[in-house]
């Protein structure tokens, strides 16, 4: 009835854990909960809640650095950072010689989680322009647009452009 030899045991035994787990993960992994509104994202060919751009004369470090207290937020006691209050999802966009991020807010999000992402954008010397509600394909050439030609361009409080 069963195989005497040790061998053809530890293969049946690796065979049966092997389809005990694929059917425990699978079945666990099939039964939880879904929301389709979460996976809805908004792509590069839609509006951004928010667009801003980094200065170009910004070296790759003080980027990195602007980008740590910009987008990103640390949780004590772990590794590696989280979005922002509020932020549903970034993505990096280009205009030129200009690199930037568009920022997509969770539906849920706070009016004062949105003000406190604008603002800290807004009082950046590291940003060179922000727009809120724009589509980030549809911004003109940074170097050429002034403010007045950009009607969905967020006042920026830097008076050194």
């Amino acid at each position: 009835m069963f195989p005497t030899d040790s061998r053809k045991r530890c293969g049946y035994g690796r065979c049966f854990l092997f389809w005990m787990s694929f059917l425990v993960l699978g079945l666990g992994a099939a039964c939880t909960g879904h929301n389709p509104e979460a996976d809805q994202m908004k792509s590069f060919g839609g509006k951004a809640d928010v667009v801003f751009f980094y200065s170009a004369d910004l070296t790759q470090d003080q980027r990195a650095q602007a980008s740590e207290t910009l987008i990103e937020k640390h949780v004590p006691g772990r590794s590696g950072h989280d979005l922002p209050d509020g932020v549903r999802e970034i993505f990096m966009v280009r205009n030129g010689k200009y690199d930037g991020f568009a920022i997509n807010f969770q539906p849920n999000a706070t009016p004062e989680e949105k003000r406190n992402v604008i603002k800290a954008l807004r009082d950046s010397a590291a940003v060179f322009r922000v727009f809120e509600n724009v589509e980030p394909n549809g911004i003109g050439p940074l170097s050429e647009a002034s403010p007045e030609s950009m009607p969905t361009m967020s006042p920026k409080k830097s008076s050194k452009r």
